[in-house]
């Protein structure tokens, strides 16, 4: 591959995108840059007969635009109809599936060149890798939105906090009280960590969609970096809480904070904003409540003159 090809491919496995529509914006303009002609992406419609033209990049080709209708002849034929793409010029075309993971195919992206043998191997690859990647974007969006609608089928509005569908203070408040007494009835560890959330970002004030969109984003990652046994939720405007339920001590509890915000640097690293999140963690044994414990770690996490000084950690 030539060094543009890789650089090509490094670019697009090297970032996690926010959304499909960021994704297929980065893999058109990436690979526009190695391949020669039209570069473009289309989604195909319910009938399963046409495909809808939904990005373009490189050289333009007439006729072709957004919101085009590409008429299908099916994987055999290579997807796009040859005879159809020679009357209007084109010579050479590449197309690679967006196949998701039950096989499905839900789009295509092409590249068309009005001069002929202007695609080789390596062009292939390329677009194969993209498609690749898109196919998986594509497949997570749609997961995702499955699964919020899951939740909020599910969700119990007395227990969940509405805008980042953890457990409220609450209920929190009432998990964490029940861990402390089994943390003194046995020799179990159990530690209780606050974060405290600050977002950012051009636009941005408190309540803000800016705002919001950078909770619900450390209110994501937190939930996805702690374990099954765990309890995740919301407990104040800006702060989000963890019980870790069994932690191996202050090494664990260092650890599970420097992984959420590993986690949380990836996860954000495409937003037009900044999420900056400072934790610090309170085990239960020396205290005195679940309360007392958590309002230890929140007063270490904020940095106040009277937060104790050990165990508890600021990061």
């Amino acid at each position: 591959m030539e060094p543009t090809e890789n650089a090509a491919l490094v670019a697009l496995v090297s970032r996690r995108f926010q959304s499909f529509a960021e994704a297929a914006e980065a893999a058109l303009a990436g690979v526009a840059k190695s391949l020669p002609g039209t570069l473009g992406l289309g989604q195909f419609d319910p009938d399963g007969e046409t495909c809808r033209v939904t990005d373009l990049a490189g050289a333009p080709t007439p006729g072709l635009q957004r919101a085009s209708i590409l008429r299908l002849a099916g994987p055999e034929a290579d997807w796009l109809d040859r005879d159809l793409m020679r009357s209007v010029g084109i010579e050479s075309s590449l197309v690679a599936p967006l196949e998701i993971s039950d096989g499905k195919i839900v789009g295509l992206l092409f590249a068309l060149a009005p001069y002929p043998r202007a695609y080789g191997p390596d062009h292939l690859v390329l677009l194969g890798v993209a498609a690749r990647i898109l196919a998986t974007e594509w497949e997570g969006v749609q997961t995702r939105a499955e699964l919020r609608r899951l939740r909020d089928t599910a969700r119990d509005g007395r227990r969940t906090d509405v805008e980042t569908g953890l457990a409220n203070r609450d209920t929190f408040l009432e998990l964490l009280e029940r861990e402390w007494k089994l943390v003194k009835r046995s020799s179990v560890r159990s530690a209780v960590v606050a974060c405290q959330v600050d977002v950012n970002g051009a636009g941005n004030g408190h309540g803000s969609p800016v705002d919001l969109l950078g909770l619900k984003d450390a209110a994501d990652v937190l939930a996805g970096s702690a374990r099954t046994t765990d309890y995740v939720a919301r407990i104040d405007a800006r702060e989000l809480g963890v019980v870790l339920v069994g932690y191996d001590g202050p090494d664990g509890a260092e650890s599970f904070i420097q992984r959420y915000h590993q986690a949380l640097e990836r996860a954000t690293g495409g937003r037009p904003f900044a999420v900056h999140v400072s934790c610090a963690y309170q085990d239960l044994g020396p205290t005195e409540s679940g309360l007392e414990a958590l309002g230890r770690a929140e007063a270490a996490s904020r940095n106040e003159p009277d937060a104790p000084d050990e165990p508890e950690r600021a990061w």
